[in-house]
């Protein structure tokens, strides 16, 4: 008899962005990227939807990113600091699933199979628990996604970002 499996999926939305929220206030709802100088060969390594609205997204030299939104305020960043989150966060994820797996530094799937018993069968419930969690905890906007498998997770995820939760049924993909 095969068991289903139930996979979710963590994002955690413009990580970089919000962090640096996180320590100055004063950039919620501006436009605000991540990365290295206008000048010179630097990139966007996270955008705020604010930026996003103009074109502005990852990877894209901050140059670019500066002419499509001459507003965007542009914060070199602290790694360190990200991983620090990063990690915090993948420790409390461990407190709730028996499997926690990275797949970078902003996004982890646990693998809730077997456990529905622990959590009353409600893992959507759980999930909604784990988002509320996160931004009580951290301060911090995730997305979170629940199905049967990994690809499925994380292509829900997309749909139901920023800061959402979504419950794939199984069958219902």
């Amino acid at each position: 008899m095969s068991k289903q499996r139930f996979i979710a999926h963590l994002d955690l939305d413009c990580f970089y962005v919000s962090v640096e929220r996180i320590k100055n206030p004063s950039l919620n709802g501006k436009p605000v990227v991540v990365g290295g100088t206008p000048t010179g060969r630097g990139v966007v390594a996270s955008a705020s939807y604010e930026a996003r609205k103009y074109g502005v997204h990852s990877a894209m030299p901050a140059g670019r990113a500066l002419r499509l939104c001459p507003n965007l305020i542009i914060v070199q960043g602290n790694y360190g600091e990200y991983e620090d989150y990063s990690d915090r966060i993948y420790r409390r994820m461990q407190e709730f699933s028996p499997v926690v797996e990275r797949a970078s530094i902003d996004e982890m799937y646990m693998d809730f199979t077997g456990c529905e018993h622990l959590y009353a069968e409600d893992l959507p419930g759980l999930m909604r628990r784990l988002h509320q969690l996160v931004w009580d905890e951290f301060t911090l906007p995730c997305t979170v996604a629940l199905s049967a498998n990994k690809l499925v997770s994380k292509v829900a995820a997309g749909t139901a970002k920023p800061n959402g939760v979504i419950h794939v049924s199984h069958g219902s993909e």
